[in-house]
């Protein structure tokens, strides 16, 4: 593990978490749940963790933003429940430690060792210092538009060796890959694929999983975070390819050093995973944890599954969604 991955995180009285503790945390994640088990929110608490300056950001980070945020979004973050007005959020792992408050409204009493990172009139957040950052990339469950991907695709490969990086991981996903370019045309710049056809090909017509591995190595090598979360991977993604994002993944992990937290409510997005991360896999060079969040009479609880009882749930047809 990466000194600056959180392996460790600590949850109380936010959203609908009332107590959530998670250990063992690893390069690659992978978050289950049915509905309203607290999916996105999960995301939510580990995009601030790992980088408390994202608070003020957090109504358009992975949410549909409307109307007035302090109302709409602020005022539901610390867990809606009587005599509840704080909530304590605890990231671990490495060198890195962070411990946010969030308070609805200012504290009577506020500690010195503690940082104020935001304040409106539904809530007062602060951190205990000294504060750690890392550097966030959320990626939305929408696909980018050619030209928008031909910009951030243009910012990776601009860096030093990032070409190179973008074509051996594509490579190692899918041998065919020789080069991956910007090609002028006629109706303006477009990413073209060559693949040994004749001639390069658009990079649309090569697969919806090359697309959407274009698509986040550009953002990782563009942005270099730290932390990588990518809300619904599966979203617009079809089930045959799925093993294909999971490798590309693992790669990026590996090489970029970036730890990645994704949630699905896809079977077939878990067997792809447990087949790219154990089955190909036997000496567990693949950093990979499964995170089951349920509810339980009202509560929303949550557990790190390793490989056998991964292998156990799907054999049994056990629900992890």
């Amino acid at each position: 593990m990466n000194a600056k991955h959180i392996t460790e995180i600590s949850i109380e009285n936010f959203r609908g978490f009332k107590k959530l503790e998670l250990s063992g945390l690893k390069a690659v994640n992978l978050i289950v749940g049915q509905n309203n088990a607290g999916k996105t929110s999960l995301l939510e608490a580990l995009a601030i963790l790992a980088e408390p300056s994202q608070v003020a950001r957090m109504p358009e980070l992975l949410r549909a933003k409307s109307g007035d945020v302090n109302k709409r979004y602020f005022r539901w973050l610390v867990r809606d429940s009587e005599g509840v007005d704080q909530a304590v959020l605890r990231g671990s792992g490495g060198r890195f430690s962070n411990e946010l408050v969030l308070n609805k409204s200012v504290p009577r009493v506020e500690n010195g060792s503690t940082e104020r990172i935001h304040q409106s009139s539904h809530l007062y957040a602060t951190a205990r210092t000294p504060v750690n950052h890392l550097r966030v990339r959320v990626i939305s469950v929408h696909h980018s538009t050619p030209s928008d991907l031909v910009k951030s695709f243009g910012n990776a490969v601009r860096k030093r060796e990032g070409e190179d990086l973008v074509h051996s991981i594509l490579k190692a996903v899918d041998p065919r890959i020789l080069r991956v370019r910007v090609d002028p045309v006629e109706e303006g710049n477009i990413i073209s694929v060559d693949i040994g056809l004749t001639e390069s090909i658009p990079l649309s017509q090569v697969g919806q999983g090359v697309y959407r591995l274009v698509e986040v190595l550009s953002d990782l090598i563009g942005e270099t975070p730290q932390i990588c979360i990518i809300d619904e991977i599966e979203n617009g993604i079809h089930h045959t390819v799925l093993k294909q994002i999971w490798r590309g993944l693992a790669e990026i992990s590996s090489k970029l050093g970036v730890q990645v937290f994704a949630t699905t409510h896809s079977d077939e997005c878990l067997e792809a995973a447990d087949q790219v991360f154990f089955s190909e896999d036997p000496a567990n060079k693949r950093e990979f944890a499964l995170i089951q969040l349920m509810r339980v009479k009202g509560d929303v609880v949550g557990r790190v599954l390793d490989e056998a009882k991964v292998d156990a749930a799907l054999e049994n047809e056990i629900e992890l969604r």
